[in-house]
């Protein structure tokens, strides 16, 4: 069997998406060596592939770059459509509007073009509608990341159940390591204060940082406890209103690092006094999840899809509610407010694998 693999959208922004991407296409690679597998890149081969370059079971092609648009629908759907592959595997973005005749396992990871289409911008909602009803004409199979999203996709989709799989993401194997640096070096380079608790997402509005700007600004000197408010990520559609809004708030030691590199990560979660998720849409929420990874308690919106992920491990408040966010964080910065202990939310971490995702998805093609 051979199985075509998208990973171009790796030489981009990497957010939660590529990083699925990634873990995927490596736990791929590493379990299952009957099949032979052609991955696709756009400029170069990712570092994270470079080690398989000498796998018989590996091939590759890397594309040139020209405009965005340009190069998901021309030239991917040109190289994809002269390719003798068996399985035509899409784990970040759709495949090409026009690749007909492929026997296609496209991934929707979420239906916020429907949802909650205000957090975008409008070409954007044009586009991933119509992409995804052509992917749910076209598509052999389409996987979704938690069950939330496959009742989203049911509801404005014309699809069947049966072509729905649910396959959880995971946390990168690196959460649980140590990074080779020192933490002082790594505090030096995003400019981190000494005590603080976190938030990590793209910065865009659907994430809801504003909410978590405004709670904290409105908490006395006495009540932060002297904890700043670190947030990660880089900068999306419509922030930077909000990052105005931060520096102004500087006497409230409001810290914005922008992107953190994938090593620098454990790092950051682990020596935070805890994690704030305010988002008001998600497919999956990885961040959470992966700071419960490094052991560190969280607190996020009440929002469905969390709930399905994390638990009774998390503190949740009422999603878009301030005054319910102050009160989370004014129990936790007090202690007044007990978190989990770091052994369990490791442990209960363990429970989403990229290795399980790979797994359910190779026998999609091995059943």
């Amino acid at each position: 069997m051979r199985i075509a693999v998208d990973l171009t959208s790796l030489a981009d922004n990497f957010s939660g998406i590529e990083r699925m991407a990634l873990n995927i296409a490596r736990e791929l690679l590493e379990i299952n060596r009957e099949d032979e597998y052609y991955l696709i890149f756009k400029r170069e081969i990712h570092p994270d592939f470079v080690c398989y370059q000498e796998e018989p079971h590996v091939k590759f092609r890397v594309l040139p770059e020209k405009n965005k648009l340009w190069f998901y629908q021309i030239t991917l759907f040109r190289a994809l459509k002269n390719l003798d592959a068996d399985i035509f595997l899409f784990l970040a973005f759709p495949a090409p509007f026009f690749l007909g005749k492929k026997k296609m396992i496209n991934t929707i990871h979420d239906m916020g073009c429907w949802d909650c289409p205000e957090t975008m911008k409008r070409k954007m909602v044009v586009y991933f509608r119509l992409m995804h009803r052509n992917i749910a004409a076209k598509s052999w199979k389409i996987l979704t990341i938690s069950k939330f999203s496959k009742n989203r996709i049911l509801k404005h989709l014309n699809v069947s159940k049966e072509k729905l799989q649910v396959v959880y993401l995971g946390v990168s194997e690196n959460l649980y390591g140590v990074s080779p640096e020192s933490w002082d070096a790594i505090r030096e380079r995003y400019g981190l204060p000494e005590k603080y608790f976190m938030c990590l997402s793209t910065l865009e509005p659907r994430k809801n940082m504003k909410l978590l700007v405004d709670a904290y600004g409105e908490l006395t000197e006495a009540e932060t406890e002297g904890c700043a408010l670190v947030l990660a990520g880089r900068k999306g559609w419509k922030i930077d209103e909000l990052l105005q809004t931060a520096s102004k708030k500087n006497r409230k030691n409001i810290c914005v690092t922008g992107h953190v590199r994938d090593q620098d990560l454990p790092e950051l979660y682990r020596h935070a006094e805890f994690f704030v998720f305010p988002s008001i849409y998600e497919g999956f929420g990885i961040p959470p999840l992966e700071a419960m990874a490094a052991g560190v308690a969280v607190i996020c919106s009440d929002i469905e899809v969390l709930k399905e992920i994390l638990g009774s491990h998390a503190v949740y408040f009422h999603s878009g509610d301030q005054e319910s966010l102050k009160k989370s964080l004014k129990g936790f910065l007090s202690g007044n407010m007990p978190k989990p202990s770091a052994e369990s939310l490791i442990q209960y971490s363990k429970k989403y694998s990229y290795k399980d995702a790979a797994v359910k998805i190779m026998a999609l093609w091995k059943n």
